[in-house]
């Protein structure tokens, strides 16, 4: 139930005892304004401005299903106003200890919203997606937005101060490939805040949790438990759990190994002399390859190279006898040089810029393509061409990579916002690649793995991978990096979760050192899978 105290001047709403809600005339629980931002966007990286125009203070406020003044109920509606007037109507619903919390407003040129939830100055805060330099959140300032996560993020200093001058890609201590506007407190209880805006959540206040939205969300969720275990449990529940791993991944290591079908049986015939336990072969040059400045790299044109994987269903039939699958790799790009970019331009099926041109961005050296997920008929289109020319031919998996690049200038068939599309981008790509798995009648040996990721990936990716470190021990972007990562996740209901083994960006002085590959092989062996990588430069 919920708990209401009240005067003149303040009220506060409690559940099961704890405070969620403190308002006071000099201290309001809420502001309101309106303002505009600019992204600009290099290489997955975005420069986020802000202009605000008008921040109210919302002072005065009337509870209704209040008439006392102390009271219990498990529905209340607080109407708070401005000096001007403006209102903002917050309607709160209680039911099994579960809260929400509905914000609406009159006034539709409103589009800013700061809340400020109730805090204690001991408590720890977890969560906010995937987090790679800090567990516990409190007095920290984290935005959440989708985006690559950087290279070097502040460790060492020189290194990412020389990637942002040239590439605008060294990131810092908060970018992150999967944001999630969802934390959980040692006080057992869990926030949720249904919204695809960008958002900043400030925990570096004493008394209060300051969550700042550009916009007026559609619900904030807010569960209070007796115990963390049961408090964690709800909230994986609400979010929504992962699909089940085939057990075939927990029997060994998956090996990634480039280079054709010889170089793989090759690699084979050694792991078998060794007594290696090899239960799938990943191999991302399925699609071919092209060379770059950044180094190897896939063509990113979804169908089997018959130079690198002459008569690959043959192959992966011989591989399946000796007990090892194969698995590939599809991202959300199309290469500007391959047949399926034309027959999805032809049909439309691509992100466009206002001009109406075909909006194609810039990945490490080479533009590409963006496959538009707001058009049904490319969403089927790409379903169909991942089931023919994945499925069909034997493929038991795949890395089914990025899913951060939307630009929130671009122009979408569904007619919705980019900017408010961006952070859903990444979630729509992993339902995706689970609509596949669920009309193959779920395949019970069929695995992919994301990295992009917002609320409610959980319930679409059976599996998620720490992204891009480089191969050294950098804290914030190395070996370190891959346990918070794993943990935050963890929080916000993502339990399957791996690395590749030995890092992937190698870059200037930072090359992969045998002892590196070693402990990056023993961290990943506490992990739900082992799977290895060759890197950026194999």
């Amino acid at each position: 139930m919920l708990e209401i105290t009240k005067d003149d001047h303040s009220f506060t709403i409690a559940v099961n005892g704890h405070p969620i809600l403190q308002h006071h005339k000099d201290s309001p629980c809420c502001l309101i304004g309106i303002g505009s931002g600019n992204f600009s966007m290099k290489h997955g990286m975005f420069k986020i401005k802000e202009k605000i125009e008008k921040k109210m203070p919302l002072i005065d406020f009337h509870l209704s299903n209040s008439n006392n003044m102390d009271s219990i109920n498990n529905q209340v509606l607080i109407e708070l106003f401005s000096k001007d007037g403006v209102q903002l109507t917050l309607e709160l619903v209680e039911e099994d200890g579960l809260v929400e919390i509905h914000p609406t407003v009159k006034d539709e040129k409103i589009n800013r919203l700061w809340l400020n939830l109730s805090a204690t100055s001991d408590e720890a805060i977890y969560g906010c997606g995937e987090q790679y330099s800090e567990v516990n959140l409190r007095g920290e300032k984290v935005p959440l937005w989708c985006q690559e996560q950087g290279v070097g993020r502040g460790d060492p200093l020189w290194f990412t101060f020389l990637a942002n001058i040239y590439k605008n890609a060294g990131g810092n201590r908060f970018t992150t490939y999967y944001p999630q506007p969802t934390f959980l407190s040692s006080n057992n209880y869990f926030c949720h805040v249904k919204t695809s805006s960008y958002a900043i959540f400030n925990f570096t206040k004493k008394s209060s949790h300051e969550l700042y939205f550009w916009d007026v969300p559609q619900k904030i969720s807010i569960g209070k438990s007796s115990t963390a275990t049961e408090t964690m449990g709800n909230l994986s529940s609400y979010l929504g759990k992962q699909p089940l791993l085939p057990n075939w991944v927990y029997e060994g290591v998956i090996l990634s190994i480039q280079g054709g079908s010889e170089v793989i049986s090759q690699k084979l015939e050694k792991c078998e002399q060794f007594g290696l336990k090899v239960v799938g072969v990943w191999s991302q040059d399925w699609s071919g390859t092209r060379q770059t400045s950044f180094g190897k790299q896939v063509f990113w044109d979804w169908i089997y190279d018959s130079s690198l994987y002459p008569e690959l269903p043959n192959f992966i039939q011989k591989l399946n006898k000796k007990g090892i699958r194969f698995l590939g790799y599809i991202n959300t790009f199309l290469a500007l040089e391959g047949d399926l970019y034309q027959e999805a331009s032809e049909k439309g099926y691509l992100v466009t810029k206002p001009s109406g041109e075909e909006y194609h961005v810039t990945i490490t050296t080479f533009p590409a393509a963006i496959i538009d997920l707001t058009n049904k008929e490319a969403v089927n289109w790409l379903k169909k061409t991942i089931k023919k020319n994945m499925v069909d031919v034997g493929l038991d998996g795949w890395m089914a990579d990025f899913g951060e690049y939307l630009p929130t200038d671009a122009i979408l068939s569904s007619g919705i916002s980019a900017e408010s599309y961006h952070n859903q981008f990444p979630v729509d790509w992993a339902k995706l690649n689970d609509d596949v798995n669920e009309k193959e009648g779920n395949n019970k040996n069929l695995v992919f793995f994301t990295r992009a990721g917002y609320s409610h990936t959980s319930s679409y990716s059976p599996l998620v991978w720490a992204g891009d470190q480089l191969v050294g021990w950098s804290l914030h972007d190395g070996l370190a990096s891959v346990i918070p990562a794993g943990i935050s996740l963890g929080v916000c209901a993502i339990h399957n979760f791996h690395s590749d083994i030995g890092g992937y960006t190698t870059l200037s002085r930072f090359k992969r050192s045998k002892e590196l590959f070693m402990r990056w092989a023993e961290l990943a062996a506490f992990t739900m899978v082992m799977r290895t990588h060759e890197g950026s430069r194999p």
